[in-house]
């Protein structure tokens, strides 16, 4: 299955509706990040473990991530993802998850 690209959606002072997206795929998903961005996650399903990538070096280290357990049957948020560290040259933050999930999921920012 092909990498899924999540819209991001922005938040004011007059607040917004969240619309969350559902996730199936285990090949991962992307999404635009401009520092200020948060991932959101409604975990409906089992306990679940979300790995982010890190695309660049960090003191001359490569392939580096960020490892979340995200709970069965919770409610969770992640982030702010810093551009230096977490965005690839197109500006995207990239996440794995384990295994298929049905969960919902929106990246939120200001």
């Amino acid at each position: 299955m092909a990498l899924e690209t999540l819209t991001v959606q922005i938040v004011s002072r007059v607040g917004a509706k969240v619309n969350l997206q559902s996730v199936t795929i285990a090949n991962g998903f992307q999404f635009p990040n401009n520092g200020k961005t948060v991932l959101y996650f409604e975990n409906d399903a089992a306990d679940c473990t979300l790995t982010f990538t890190i695309p660049v070096a960090v003191d001359g280290q490569t392939g580096l991530t960020r490892v979340i357990d995200v709970t069965a049957n919770e409610k969770w948020i992640m982030g702010p993802f810093p551009v230096d560290q977490y965005s690839d040259v197109d500006g995207y933050v990239f996440c794995t998850p384990e295994q298929d999930i049905a969960s919902l999921i929106a990246a939120i920012t200001l």
